[in-house]
């Protein structure tokens, strides 16, 4: 797939920015903590995705590329790759209903793919991730539901 022929936004006529400022990246501990507590972890091909829900309008990456992918030029490599793919990407991913997701890219190996197929494993990845989410959500929607479901009212308010 040529990188001529990357999906652009969904929304019709729009041609939006594909930026990756630093509103985008997850830059601190206490960020990259959140979302490995979330315990939301999908694999696919060498490159494994981490997510958590997060409050903003927009989807937020975090890195981590270990030594054991290679030498300095290789991570370094890897990480534009997979910043560019994102760059890309942005608008596709899935939203949920208070925001984005804050997504954390980590490799396995350094034989990453070529970058077309690596914006498609980005963005199943996120599908999935976002698909889980939503099942969590419902889960935890109907135990909550059952809690807050018809109560009986206290015996002194009760009609014989």
């Amino acid at each position: 797939m040529p990188l001529t022929s990357l999906p652009s936004s969904s929304v019709p006529g729009a041609d939006p920015r594909r930026t990756f400022p630093a509103r985008l990246r997850l830059t601190h501990d206490l960020e990259f903590d959140a979302v490995y507590a979330a315990k939301m972890k999908k694999i696919g091909s060498g490159v494994v995705l981490f997510s958590s829900p997060s409050e903003r309008a927009h989807a937020r990456l975090g890195l981590s590329i270990g030594r054991a992918v290679g030498n300095a030029v290789v991570r370094n490599r890897c990480k534009r790759l997979v910043r560019e793919a994102f760059r890309l990407m942005q608008h596709e991913l899935p939203r949920h209903a208070g925001g984005g997701y804050d997504l954390i890219v980590a490799l396995r190996r350094a034989d990453l793919p070529e970058l077309p197929r690596l914006c498609e494993l980005l963005v199943s990845l996120a599908q999935e991730s976002h698909r889980e989410w939503e099942r969590r959500r419902a889960r935890s929607g109907a135990k909550d539901g059952a809690k807050d479901g018809p109560k009986e009212p206290p015996a002194s308010e009760r009609v014989p």
